[in-house]
């Protein structure tokens, strides 16, 4: 994928750092978005000011390289340790591999933006808390978190989260 990283590299990181309680379709989802927001960032776009202020921002550089460059450390780290790529090795393998790779970095009490975040491990957990998905599973409730829910429902408390197989979304 130019200018991004292929969903299918990052499947194996989102089974071992997104709840498990996702499930593998959602869990799949959700890296599927984290490469779009990867392959559509651009450097240098211009960013919302805060509240109150007149300055823009504008994006940093693309994090990609670093991305990758954390990934294929992952995998070898794997190939070193269990003489397989990191997809082919146990989620609990994978979670262990993550756990080290993240042993030295600093993070806030909070996740950071997405693209300045010094992991991308950490990066993909960042995009996932800041969807819809997150706010649902975390509420047990189809909360769709950013959109509008007709006005005649807003006293209504929203309905439960349904869970099909392992985790999906009914």
């Amino acid at each position: 994928m130019p200018g991004g990283i292929d969903q299918a590299r990052l499947l194996p990181l989102a089974q071992a750092v997104l709840p498990g309680e996702l499930g593998p379709a959602m869990t799949e989802r959700a890296a599927g978005e984290f490469a779009r927001w990867i392959a559509g960032y651009r450097a240098g776009e211009e960013t919302l000011h805060p509240y109150g202020s007149e300055r823009l921002g504008a994006t940093g550089a693309s994090p990609v390289a670093a991305w990758t460059a954390q990934l294929t450390a992952l995998d070898t780290a794997a190939q070193a340790r269990h003489s397989h790529p990191f997809r082919d090795v146990s989620v609990a393998d994978r979670r262990a591999l993550v756990e080290g790779a993240l042993a030295t970095v600093q993070v806030g009490a909070r996740p950071p933006a997405v693209a300045a975040a010094p992991h991308v491990a950490i990066a993909l957990l960042a995009h996932f808390l800041e969807s819809k998905d997150a706010a649902n599973l975390a509420y047990g409730r189809v909360i769709d978190a950013k959109q509008c829910r007709p006005l005649a429902d807003s006293p209504k408390m929203p309905v439960p989260l349904r869970r099909a197989a392992r985790g999906g979304q009914a």
